[in-house]
């Protein structure tokens, strides 16, 4: 179907594009039935199914539009991450930006690791709705903090 805010095409019942990768733990169930479906789709006789995943596309695009090398070079590394350093307040992320591509990314595998629940249930949900315009309200609930009052 058609009619994503960022143009993209999506399927409902069932989304055959896509399977869930991050899981409330109320929910880890589903990653056993996601792992079960995969299982099932085959190509026909003489055919292949490609899985192409454009990591951070919509991050990359963001960044290549606003002519922002850091913002571009984040997006291919580890965005969420960064920002969440920013959110959580972590002890170095003012100089994250200094360190090589390498040095860069291995400091943000840790923040990942470490700050996790945050960084999949709050600053990632935060920054899609962000690109996709979402509001204020929204933002406030995703993060628990009540609602916004205009």
């Amino acid at each position: 179907r058609f009619g994503t805010a960022s143009g993209q095409t999506s399927c409902t019942s069932p989304n055959v594009q896509q399977f869930t990768e991050h899981f409330n733990k109320d929910d880890e169930w589903l990653a056993e039935i996601g792992r079960r479906i995969k299982g099932c789709i085959r190509a026909e006789t003489g055919h292949k199914l490609v899985k192409v995943d454009l990591r951070g596309f919509h991050a990359r695009m963001q960044g290549f539009l606003a002519e922002d090398a850091n913002y571009y070079r984040l997006a291919s590394l580890d965005l969420h991450s960064f920002n969440t350093a920013q959110f959580m307040e972590v002890a170095d992320k003012d100089e994250l930006l200094a360190l090589d591509d390498n040095a860069l990314l291995a400091r943000l595998k840790e923040i990942k690791k470490q700050y996790s629940h945050e960084r999949n249930a709050l600053v990632k949900r935060i920054s899609f709705l962000n690109q996709y315009g979402g509001g204020a309200d929204k933002a406030s609930r995703i993060l628990g903090i009540g609602s916004y009052d205009l």
